[in-house]
C-alpha cells in the first residue's frame, strides 16, 4: 500500500534509479527502496538489455516519485489508513502512447535464457504494451497498488511524456539477438580478424597452415617409420635368410638354431630355447611367435643380457636428455582437456575466449535428484519437506580456509539481483523455500498438508509470475521441465523424481577455484 507524501527535496540517494528527481520527489526511503528492488528483479531478467531496463525505470520512478504526480495520476479508490492519513488502492496512469509502445518494442524481443522464448511471452504471457501493463500492475497478485495506464496518443497537460531510450542507442545498446537494431555489422564488437595468414609448413607436397598440426603429423610419421624399421627390418631380414634355409634342406626338420645360424659351441646357444623343432606348434590353443620374430627378440635379450652396462648407460641418456626440459620448463604436463583437443590458435578457442572475455565464462551447474522408489509420486509432504530442509543445510553450510577466510555458499553461487540471493531451480522455491509456508496450512480448507502442496504447485505451474509463487529471491521459475523429473504427456503434477538445480559462478582465477 502506497500512502500520500509531500513531495520534498529528499534527504536520502536517488542517483542510483531516479536522479531526476533527486531535488524533488514525492515518495519516502522506503518507496524509493520498493523502487530499488523492482529494478532489480527487472535488470535481472533483462540485463542483456540496458535500454529496457532504462525504460522501466523511467515508468516506476516518474508514477512513484515525480512532483507533476497530481498532473497524470487519478485517485480512483482510497481507504483509511491506520494513523487517519488515506491508503491508495488504484489509480489511473496516462501515459503518452509512444513511451509506452517504445518501452514494450524495446524489450519485447530480449530472450529468456534457454526457454526458446522472449522474457515478455514466457513470463508475463504479453503480447503487447497493454497485455505487459495489466500483469506487471495487477493488484493484488503482482503490485501493492492498482494501476490502470491510459495511454494517450497526443502529448498534454494531463499526460506523463516520457523520452524512449532505443535499444540501438550508444549508451544502452542491447544485445544483437536481443534488439534487431542492435544488429548493424558496423556496431557489433566482433572479434579481430586476423591480418595474416598463421604460419605454415610443407610437408609431402602439401601445405599445412596450422604449425603446431603439421609438426604433430611429421611427428607421427617418423615415430611410426622408426617403429616399422624397429621391427620389421630385422624380421623381415630373418624371414629372407629363413626361406633361403628352408630351400637348401631336402625334407630335413629344421632347428630354430638352425634358422637363426646359431651353432652349438656358441655363446648365444640355449640347447633349451633354441634345440626343438622350428615348426612345433605345441599343445592345442598355445600360439608361438613367428620364428624370426622370436630370432630377433632372442638375440636382443640376448645382447642385453651380456652387454647390461651398455644398455643401462642408454637407458640413463636418455633420461638425462629430458631433465633439461623438465627443468628449463620447456616440457610442461596439460591438465586441461580442452587444450589436449583443440589448438590455441583454432576459431573455435579463440570464439570462446573473445565469449569469456565479454560476457564471464559460462556456469557450473550443480544438481540434486531425488527419485521416489518404484516410480512414486514426489508432489507430497513426504518429499518436499525433507527436500526443502537438505537444500537448507546446504545452503548454510560454510567452512574456514586455511588464511581463516569464512567461505559459504552465498560466496560460490550466481546471484542475478548483487546481494539480492542465489538463483536456485527447485520446486520447494515456489514456496520461497521457506518451511513456514508449508506448515501453515490448517484452516485453509485443504484435507492434509500433501492436499495444500499439490494445489499450491499446480497453480504455480499455470501462473508462475503470481507473487506468492516466486522464489526466494523474487523471480518467477518458467523453466518448469528442469524441475521435474518421470513426466508423462506434461502432468507434472504427477512427475516421479524431484530435481535441484544450483547456478554457481565459473570464476577463473585461482583465488575463487580454491573457495571453490
Amino acid at each position: 500500500y502506497v500512502r500520500f507524501v509531500v513531495c520534498l527535496q529528499p534527504t536520502f540517494d536517488m542517483s542510483e534509479w531516479c536522479p531526476e528527481f533527486q531535488d524533488s520527489a514525492c515518495c519516502d526511503q522506503s518507496q524509493y527502496q520498493a523502487i530499488t528492488d523492482n529494478i532489480g528483479q527487472v535488470q535481472s531478467l533483462f540485463s542483456a538489455c540496458p535500454a529496457c531496463v532504462d525504460n522501466f525505470r523511467k515508468l516506476i520512478c516518474t508514477y512513484t516519485c515525480s512532483p507533476n504526480q497530481g498532473e497524470f495520476i487519478t485517485l480512483t479508490k482510497t481507504a483509511p489508513w491506520s494513523d487517519g492519513d488515506e491508503q491508495v488502492i488504484f489509480m489511473d496512469y496516462r501515459l503518452i502512447e509512444s513511451f509506452a509502445q517504445g518501452l514494450y518494442d524495446n524489450c519485447k524481443d530480449v530472450q529468456f535464457g534457454s526457454a526458446g522464448s522472449t522474457v515478455l511471452v514466457a513470463l508475463f504471457q504479453a503480447y503487447s504494451a497493454t497485455d505487459w501493463f495489466e500483469k506487471i500492475f495487477s493488484y493484488p497478485d503482482t503490485s501493492p497498488v492498482g494501476v490502470n495506464v491510459i495511454q494517450t496518443p497526443e502529448a498534454a497537460e494531463n499526460v506523463a511524456v516520457l523520452n524512449t531510450t532505443m535499444c540501438n542507442d550508444p549508451a544502452k545498446r542491447c544485445s544483437c539477438a536481443d534488439c534487431q537494431l542492435s544488429c548493424s555489422s558496423s556496431q557489433l564488437p566482433l572479434p579481430e580478424a586476423r591480418s595474416h595468414h598463421p604460419p605454415s609448413v610443407h610437408a609431402f607436397g602439401t601445405e599445412i597452415e596450422d604449425t603446431e598440426f603439421a609438426f604433430g603429423i611429421i611427428w607421427i610419421v617418423v615415430s611410426a617409420g622408426a617403429i616399422v624399421l624397429f621391427f620389421m627390418g630385422p624380421l623381415a631380414l630373418y624371414v629372407t635368410k629363413l626361406g633361403n634355409h628352408w630351400s637348401n634342406h631336402d625334407g630335413e626338420e629344421d632347428t630354430l638354431a638352425d634358422a637363426l645360424n646359431i651353432k652349438k659351441d656358441s655363446a648365444e646357444y640355449d640347447p633349451g630355447a633354441l634345440d626343438r623343432p622350428l615348426l612345433d606348434e605345441g599343445p592345442v590353443g598355445e600360439h608361438r611367435l613367428p620364428p624370426g620374430v622370436a630370432g630377433y627378440l632372442y638375440r636382443l635379450g640376448s645382447l642385453t643380457a651380456r652387454k647390461p652396462l651398455l644398455f643401462i648407460a642408454g637407458a640413463l641418456v636418455a633420461v638425462g636428455a629430458c631433465i633439461p626440459a623438465l627443468c628449463t620448463g620447456m616440457l610442461q604436463v596439460e591438465t586441461d582437456p580442452v587444450k589436449l583437443w583443440a589448438s590455441p590458435t583454432s576459431a573455435t578457442v579463440r570464439n570462446k575466449e573473445y565469449f569469456d572475455e565479454h560476457f564471464g565464462p559460462f556456469f557450473r551447474i550443480e544438481e540434486i535428484i531425488m527419485p521416489a522408489p518404484n516410480s512414486g509420486q514426489v508432489i507430497t509432504a513426504d518429499y518436499i519437506v525433507p527436500l526443502m530442509q537438505m537444500q537448507n543445510e546446504i545452503q548454510n553450510t560454510v567452512v574456514t580456509m586455511d588464511d581463516g577466510t569464512i567461505v559459504g555458499w552465498k560466496d560460490l553461487c550466481f546471484q542475478p539481483i548483487p546481494n539480492g540471493g542465489c538463483l536456485v531451480q527447485s520446486v520447494t522455491e515456489f514456496f520461497q523455500n521457506n518451511i513456514t509456508f508449508i506448515n501453515d496450512w490448517e484452516g485453509q480448507g485443504f484435507t492434509d498438508q500433501t492436499d495444500y502442496i499439490r494445489s499450491h504447485v499446480s497453480r504455480c505451474l499455470s501462473f508462475p509470475s503470481y507473487t506468492d509463487c516466486m522464489s526466494s529471491i523474487g523471480l518467477p521459475q518458467t523453466n518448469i521441465n528442469t524441475l521435474f523429473g518421470g513426466v508423462e504427456g506434461g502432468n507434472y503434477i504427477n512427475a516421479t523424481a524431484l530435481v535441484v538445480t544450483y547456478l554457481m559462478n565459473n570464476d577463473p582465477s585461482l583465488e575463487e577455484k580454491n573457495k571453490a
